[in-house]
């Protein structure tokens, strides 16, 4: 965020010099001023947290917090990371079942977090006293930052410094690059120059606010509906706040249910790109965020707090999209912190228990389904170390089964063959006008899964904007012409024919489009159009997506191959 208070230099004329003390003397006054008067500071306070003056008012409410958690004299579980673990962590659902009712579980999580951020917070964390600190440990705590820090990191690291009592241990310097430490706004200069800084702002939104038709900020003083803001401190609501803070909207299910192509965008290019974000990957060097982690295990442990560090999966989706040693860091760091005894680490960063996308919202937040998945794999080792630091408790474990769906099935590729599970469309769209009673329709028996166009009835169409419609989206690791083959076990010859396009865009195949029947007793795979040519798959490296429509109902599918080998054929 840009600096919303500055100074210009501009020409004035030459004043007696008696009256020079006036320019010294009105900003010291306002200095003091903002400083001082208790009423102000209330307001900066206030929009600040309603995400007005900054985009997440979630980065203004931590030290409130450990206040709170040092004001409640029951034993305490903290949870630190991202909005992964903001998402995945419900603190209202772990007091329920664990063992230890008198225990509390807060979520102190934030977006866009990175350990290097937190460091100012430590020492109050540790004030407060909790007996479990649980860590979000995912490619994002090894991720790069520049030096110094980009306009971005330092709002967010200023933000949190803003708060920060100015009598708290400053041993967290050491960490900090010393290009860092300049930009920073470290005691009681930098709190001086942030409350001159927000003040303007934040003055002037409480003016838009007293006489404009829309507020600056958002609300979040009656009812927690957002997760830009942050409730008043001291009332039930910041209470209830801390334990499972406002969450995000689920996209995906919302894609599913509207079925009109914004699931496969969102599988397609868009995800390629998410995917080399830096910050979903590691740096692959020990570099400021690794050693801020490692600085907050070691004051944590000195204090006698237990460290729990838990791996977060991401979206099945995204982790077949990863190159082979992409995470190559990461993993090997989750396995070297599982090597320590004075820690607890649970890895469910490739877990099976998280292989659907019903569990997620997007590519890396958990769905509710997913936050109460992650309850129930977390707190069963969450309440031993309660169990060994409090004693033994009269109540006995009785956890809620684990959710189980169907694991995704994904593309099987290497440079040659991409071999697409057919099970597993990007998105189906049902028929329109006289076929709207027509459908793709996923079927497995006896082990087999085949896709069939239901019901078989006698129709065909020629056209392919009322036709149902599947579509598979898939990655390539090259670019150029594959080919395609076609496993069908079609009932007859009214009922064996579909249309093939690459993008959204018809593939001319001939007049009756691609035939799925034989009178060759055995043939079962194809690999031509009714025009005779073969089944020529245009691909580039990354995302790509093979559309097939109807031709004749009852047509069925059981396997799609695409292999760059013009003389392979899956029969040999």
């Amino acid at each position: 965020m840009e600096n919303l208070c500055r100074w210009e230099t501009v020409d004035v004329i030459p004043m007696k010099s008696e009256s020079k003390w006036y320019f010294t003397a009105i900003p010291v006054f306002l200095i003091t001023f903002l400083t001082v008067n208790a009423s102000v500071l209330s307001m900066v306070d206030g929009k600040l947290r309603d995400g007005s003056v900054m985009e997440l008012g979630r980065y203004h409410f931590t030290f409130d917090a450990y206040n709170h958690i040092h004001a409640d004299e029951s034993p305490s579980v903290v949870a630190w990371g991202s909005s992964k673990m903001r998402e995945a962590f419900n603190g209202n659902e772990f007091e329920e079942f664990s063992v230890h009712p008198e225990a509390s579980f807060y979520n102190l999580a934030f977006a866009a977090e990175r350990p290097y951020y937190r460091l100012p917070e430590v020492a109050s964390l540790i004030a407060a006293d909790p007996e479990v600190l649980m860590l979000e440990l995912g490619p994002n705590t090894f991720s790069s930052l520049k030096t110094p820090l980009d306009a971005s990191s330092l709002e967010r690291m200023n933000s949190i410094l803003f708060h920060r009592p100015l009598d708290d241990d400053t041993d967290f310097e050491k960490v900090l690059d010393a290009e860092d430490k300049t930009l920073l706004e470290l005691g009681l200069e930098g709190r001086l120059s942030a409350s001159s800084r927000y003040a303007f702002p934040a003055l002037e939104n409480k003016m838009v606010d007293r006489f404009a038709d829309e507020p600056t900020g958002w609300s979040c003083d009656e009812k927690m509906t957002n997760v830009r803001c942050v409730p008043p401190p001291g009332t039930p609501l910041f209470d209830a706040y801390l334990r499972q803070p406002p969450q995000f909207s689920n996209y995906i299910e919302r894609a599913k249910v509207a079925n009109d192509g914004t699931l496969e965008e969102f599988y397609g290019e868009r995800l390629d790109k998410y995917i080399q974000s830096t910050y979903h990957n590691p740096q692959g060097t020990m570099n400021k965020n690794h050693r801020a982690f490692d600085y907050i295990i070691e004051q944590a442990r000195g204090a006698g707090i237990d460290v729990v560090l838990v791996a977060i999966p991401y979206n099945p989706v995204f982790m077949d999209r990863l190159s082979a040693s992409q995470w190559d860091y990461y993993y090997a760091a989750i396995e070297n912190y599982s090597l320590r005894e004075d820690i607890t680490t649970i890895d469910l960063s490739r877990s099976p228990h998280f292989s659907n996308d019903e569990y997620f919202n997007d590519y890396s937040h958990m769905a509710e389904l997913g936050e109460s998945q992650f309850t129930r794999l977390v707190l069963p080792s969450i309440d031993q170390i309660l169990t060994q630091r409090l004693g033994n408790t009269s109540e006995s474990a009785n956890y809620p089964a684990v959710h189980v769906l169907p694991a995704m099935e994904f593309d099987v590729q290497n440079e040659t063959h991409i071999s697409i599970a057919i099970g597993s469309p990007t998105s189906l769209r049902a028929g329109g006008g006289s076929l709207s009673n027509h459908s793709w329709v996923v079927q497995t028996s006896n082990e087999v899964t085949a896709i069939v166009v239901e019901p078989n009835t006698g129709q065909s169409s020629i056209d392919i904007t009322t036709s149902p419609h599947i579509r598979y989206c898939f990655s390539s690791p090259s670019v150029g012409d594959k080919y395609l083959w076609i496993r069908s076990d079609s009932p007859d010859f009214n009922s064996d024919s579909v249309w093939l396009g690459n993008d959204g865009n018809l593939i001319d195949t001939g007049e009756r489009g691609v035939g799925l029947k034989s009178s060759v007793e055995g043939k079962l795979w194809f690999s031509k159009g009714d025009n005779g040519e073969r089944l020529v798959f245009p691909t580039v490296e990354g995302s790509n997506c093979l559309d097939i429509w109807m031709r004749e109902d009852g047509v069925a599918i059981n396997e799609l191959i695409l292999t760059s080998e013009s003389g392979w054929s899956p029969e040999a």
